[in-house]
């Protein structure tokens, strides 16, 4: 079956926004890119992510929820992802980085994110 109008139109919508937008993507990665970095200067694992979805690996499972749940009340979503969705000892927080994101946003959560891993 066909999917229904509001997703074509808003498809459609999506495709004149990166017509009249091209570099969109190429800034949103650059974002990407910069958090990575600050998180790897401050020694954590964030795998081999090179997407906007960048995972931070804490380890236990405990740790990465009450991570989590110290971001949350922050104002900062970074849920925990634990087994099974993820191999045992690799529990890991998920972020994901949209275009919405100033670059005071991200250096004000990556402090916050390490201060909430290191506790």
């Amino acid at each position: 079956t066909a999917p229904p109008p509001a997703v074509i139109g808003a498809a459609l919508g999506a495709m004149d926004v990166l017509k009249s937008s091209p570099n969109l993507g190429n800034i949103l990665q650059a974002n990407a890119d910069y958090f990575r970095s600050l998180l790897h200067d401050a020694g954590l694992d964030t795998l081999q992510s090179q997407s906007q979805i960048i995972p931070i690996v804490i380890g236990e499972n405990e740790k990465a929820v009450a991570a989590s749940l110290r971001l949350r009340e922050a104002g900062i979503i970074a849920a925990a992802i634990r087994p099974p969705t993820v191999p045992a000892g690799s529990a890991r927080l998920r972020i994901s980085i949209t275009l919405a994101h100033h670059v005071d946003d991200l250096e004000r959560a990556a402090r916050q994110i390490i201060q909430a891993i290191k506790r």
